[in-house]
């Protein structure tokens, strides 16, 4: 029987949540699938990711045409891919759903991670109303987090029966607690230090900025250090900002990793400081690894967490209660450890890979039988 073929269109495959799971569910699904990788912006940073074994290849879309998509051209070009599925990511591939639609192509499976920086605090009419006109039409629509789940329910009136709520799913076995003074050499991390971090693009919806405030007012003193692992358009103006805070000598950025294992395990304190998430890849990560949590209140992040940890969710905007939170956490390394313990436990009971794989492999193979 020939291989059932999975076409997949983000609007970029470099690194992100989406594009980090769809790899770890492409090489986990059972035998029998073939995929293709259409970025609508021909970046694909996150292909080092996928397996090397013939049944996943990247192919680009012959999209624009001035300022204009070439509606007709990506057409004829996802039919001569001859998917037996295709598969949406997230606003930036609508214009995908509506091609394929109109081309009556092959069924679609939608997956939405949450919003951008232009919609972290409210939602465009005009998306609102195109999503609830396009996503109905749809054989499935896929979210991770509970908060989106709703959002589907009641903003954009999907029907219950085609909605699926699937977490993001954690390899304990991979990520896990793992030796603390090999990961700080490796990074140029002090030994004995106690250290803060956070992992994530900078970017304006990340909120770094609460962070390094935060930092800064905590008054942690010379003996704790801030591990900043991302980059983007916003280091510039974070590296200044922790100048101008006196907290400079303390911060370290340490660019993009490929596996961000060993900045976990350098670790004391994971630290999530966002404006908008649903279901952050990163704070599973850290879970597994051991750590524990002081996050904003976004999305389903107080759920995810163990509720023992629940006292160290802030309000986004609050730069005090962060700093506090940040102070209380670094002053009793008794609760860090105890807390640290349960959200491995959590995350690992609540929110397992192979559970994740098989309810996508469920779920496409059911759109494929119509």
């Amino acid at each position: 029987m020939a291989a059932l073929h999975l076409v997949h269109i983000f609007s970029t495959f470099d690194a992100g949540g989406p594009q980090v799971r769809s790899c770890e569910i492409i090489k986990g699904l059972p035998a029998g699938y073939r995929h293709t990788i259409c970025a609508m912006n021909g970046r694909y940073g996150a292909a080092s990711r996928l397996p090397d074994d013939g049944t996943t290849q990247c192919r680009d879309l012959p999209l624009r045409s001035g300022k204009s998509f070439a509606w007709f051209k990506l057409i004829g070009h996802l039919r001569a891919l001859k998917p037996d599925l295709i598969l949406t990511y997230n606003w930036g591939a609508m214009d995908a759903v509506f091609a394929a639609r109109l081309g009556r192509i092959a069924p679609i499976v939608h997956a939405e991670d949450g919003f951008g920086p232009e919609e972290a605090q409210r939602q465009f009419k005009r998306r609102v109303i195109a999503r609830r006109l396009l996503l109905r039409r749809v054989s499935a629509v896929v979210v991770p987090s509970k908060t989106l789940e709703r959002i589907a329910l009641e903003t954009w009136k999907l029907k219950p029966n085609m909605l699926h709520y699937v977490w993001n799913g954690i390899d304990g076995e991979e990520f896990c607690p793992g030796d603390k003074g090999l990961a700080r050499s490796d990074l140029g991390l002090p030994k004995d230090a106690l250290v803060l971090g956070s992992v994530g693009a900078f970017r304006a919806e990340k909120n770094h900025r609460l962070l390094v405030a935060a930092f800064a007012t905590a008054r942690l003193g010379p003996d704790v250090s801030l591990l900043l692992v991302g980059n983007g358009e916003k280091e510039s103006e974070l590296r200044q900002m922790a100048q101008e805070l006196g907290v400079a000598d303390s911060c370290v950025f340490a660019g993009r990793l490929e596996n961000a294992l060993a900045a976990y395990r350098a670790m004391d304190v994971f630290v999530l400081p966002s404006k908008s998430e649903q279901m952050p890849v990163a704070l599973l990560e850290a879970m597994a690894c051991g750590l524990p949590v002081v996050a904003t209140d976004v999305g389903d992040v107080s759920i995810m967490l163990h509720e023992a940890n629940r006292d160290f969710v802030c309000a986004n905007a609050d730069v005090n209660a962060f700093a506090r939170a940040l102070r209380r956490m670094c002053t009793d390394i008794g609760l860090r450890k105890e807390i640290g313990t349960k959200n491995r436990e959590h995350s690992l009971a609540c929110y397992p890979k192979a559970g994740m794989i098989a309810r996508y492999d469920e779920i496409y193979r059911t759109a494929i039988k119509g």
